[in-house]
């Protein structure tokens, strides 16, 4: 049997959890960092406030079409481990290359919609003007337009977690975001005059004949740090022992695979979309009832929620070993072990989540002042300050039951119950979560303080909803 399999089938559950969860929120621990490090890189050219600005109307319009995909890699996860802990090649091979063969056609779709629509969306549809729009334009249509290489690096990896690799993914996404900075820094500012920190790579830049680029480097040093990781996880994939195999039989799309996969995969794309509503709810609330008296606010908030995304990327890579985990034992016929898997990650990533929460609220100045310049008042920014490190006390104290949601969620999904983690989702977020802000803000006229409840009370409600609706344990008896 092989020995990824043997672990995660017959091995001790919380020694091989840690082994195959830890690596994987390490590695989105750090792209979530480097992330950030990218923005300071364009935050640091001449137009930089309007080049930062147009850069995060561009990513959340670059989400859509990751948020589609990744509900397919969910999809495929979950059909693939299911596969794979019983030993059916045959089928593996052939659900391997159906979602292989979505995820292709998504990537026409919208990477001719990025190039071609890029002014309309950037333009007609943001409403971006001037020199913003026309950074913001040009930006969209190399990194949507390249869709493909984030497409298939996600995906990828993502077979690999189904087949029981941890490490080659963990090490593939590191590398890919290291050369993406790298890249970065040569592309952005070329061998002319760059920032202290990342004056190195103006002689490298030189020696290359890389000119500089500016903001459409960065898109080019990502798209290429992603075609990288798409070559080198297809090399490996193909070299797996138990991996997908070259059958023509087996790559044939049918339109029973593709449903399957679309029924399982499209919940959990909604999923993502309401999870991103339901930020957008709290930005447009923040922006319309206390900035226009307190901008404090919103500027606090929009630290914050990197540091709740940091925390979030950190617990997706227990879920994703919870998925597994729960997705190759139901395919071993062992319901109670593959249980017991997600409660184990549940509890893993609950305790991660604890620490980190009492990082950020024991550290919530310094971790401020790593984002934020004292551009204006010190009074200013001691308010800022002083309303992040309230929303980081309240919403940083549910942080343990955001981990057990997030955790019981990819079991789920694991278990192809993907429709049950979007109505617990739905119904938290738009049954409760929604209208109690509303509430608060409209009607009690709350401070802030109130909104931030509103956010930790859903997080405590999720969990709970989870938890008993996994202990239930109707989706062991789901069949992919």
């Amino acid at each position: 049997m092989d020995k990824r399999r043997d672990a995660i089938l017959n091995g001790a559950l919380a020694p091989n959890l840690v082994k195959f969860g830890l690596p994987l929120a390490i590695a989105m621990g750090l792209q979530a960092c480097f992330n950030l490090i990218d923005l300071a890189i364009i935050g640091r050219l001449p137009n930089g406030s309007i080049a930062v600005a147009a850069l995060v109307s561009c990513d959340l319009l670059a989400v859509i079409g990751t948020i589609f995909t990744q509900g397919v890699s969910n999809a495929a996860v979950a059909i693939i481990s299911r596969y794979f802990g019983r030993g059916d090649q045959s089928s593996l091979n052939h659900a391997t290359w159906n979602s292989i063969t979505v995820v292709a056609v998504l990537s026409i779709i919208f990477g001719a919609f990025g190039y071609f629509g890029a002014p309309f969306l950037t333009g007609g549809m943001v409403g971006l003007e001037g020199e913003t729009q026309q950074i913001a334009e040009s930006y969209l249509k190399i990194i949507v337009g390249h869709s493909w290489t984030i497409f298939f690096l996600l995906h990828l990896t993502a077979v690999m977690r189904a087949l029981g690799d941890a490490k080659w993914p963990t090490i593939i996404l590191i590398a890919a975001n290291v050369l993406n900075i790298f890249l970065d820094v040569l592309f952005v500012y070329g061998p002319g005059d760059a920032p202290a920190a990342f004056a190195w790579g103006a002689p490298i830049a030189a020696a290359l004949g890389i000119p500089r680029m500016g903001v459409d480097g960065a898109a080019w040093a990502t798209v290429i740090a992603r075609a990288v990781g798409v070559l080198w996880a297809a090399v490996l994939l193909m070299r797996y022992k138990n991996g997908p195999r070259f059958v023509r039989s087996e790559m044939r799309p049918t339109r029973a695979e593709l449903t399957r996969l679309i029924r399982i995969g499209a919940p959990s794309s909604a999923q993502f979309l309401v999870r991103i509503s339901g930020v957008l709810v709290v930005l447009s609330l923040v922006a319309r009832i206390y900035e226009p008296t307190n901008p404090a606010v919103a500027t606090a908030l929009s630290v914050c929620i990197r540091l709740d995304m940091l925390g979030l990327f950190l617990g997706l890579g227990w879920g994703s070993a919870a998925a597994t985990f729960v997705g190759m034992n139901l395919g071993n016929q062992a319901p109670k072990r593959a249980e017991k898997a997600g409660w184990v990650a549940a509890v893993l990533n609950s305790g991660v989540m604890i620490l980190v929460g009492l990082v950020f609220i024991l550290f919530s100045e310094q971790i401020f002042a790593l984002f934020l310049q004292d551009d204006s008042t010190e009074i200013a920014l001691s308010t800022v300050f002083s309303v992040g490190k309230q929303y980081l006390w309240i919403v940083g104290s549910s942080y343990a039951f955001i981990g057990t949601a997030l955790v019981l969620s990819n079991a789920l999904q694991g278990a192809t119950d993907t429709m049950s983690s979007f109505l617990i989702d739905l119904i938290v977020i738009f049954g409760v979560q929604v209208p109690a802000m509303l509430v608060v803000t409209l009607v009690l006229d709350a401070p802030p303080n109130g909104l931030w409840a509103c956010i930790a009370g859903a997080n405590v409600l999720s969990a709970v909803a989870y938890a008993l609706w996994y202990r239930k344990g109707r989706w062991k008896s789901l069949e992919v």
